[in-house]
């Protein structure tokens, strides 16, 4: 299958510090941080689900993202290829039983600080959310 490509922007000159999509507030400008270029390869399964493959290349890493193609779309599977390391090592990770209709309470997500723990300072951080980055 030929896939369809899209051309991103390159990031800012003040951006150089890798992302953590988990750290940013709005996951799509983590995860497209840095790529320069994107392709959609079509569906096919990965564990029983139907999934869309999408694979995107920045100047250090390639990666790869599988979101469901039916239902809710979650994303299904995820793999990190660093290209500044000997071999090309990856990271790969499957996801599966999302239950998007959980309930929480405030006591599950209320902090008790152990005894003993003391605040830390706010540093800064840029647009994104990243520390550090001025």
């Amino acid at each position: 299958m030929t896939p369809r490509s899209t051309r991103c922007a390159p990031p800012s000159a003040s951006r150089r510090r890798a992302v953590s999509t988990c750290s940013i507030p709005n996951p799509y400008e983590g995860l497209l941080y840095g790529v320069e270029s994107g392709a959609y390869y079509g569906e096919t399964w990965v564990g029983g689900v139907k999934a869309h493959h999408l694979a995107y290349r920045a100047a250090d890493i390639d990666w790869q993202l599988w979101v469901s193609a039916e239902g809710e779309p979650f994303p299904v599977k995820y793999v990190i290829t660093s290209k500044w390391m000997t071999g090309a090592p990856q990271f790969s990770v499957q996801l599966h039983d999302w239950n998007s209709m959980v309930s929480v309470s405030e006591a599950d997500v209320t902090f008790v600080p152990p005894d003993g723990a003391r605040e830390l300072e706010a540093g800064a951080v840029d647009e994104l959310g990243i520390a550090g980055t001025e």
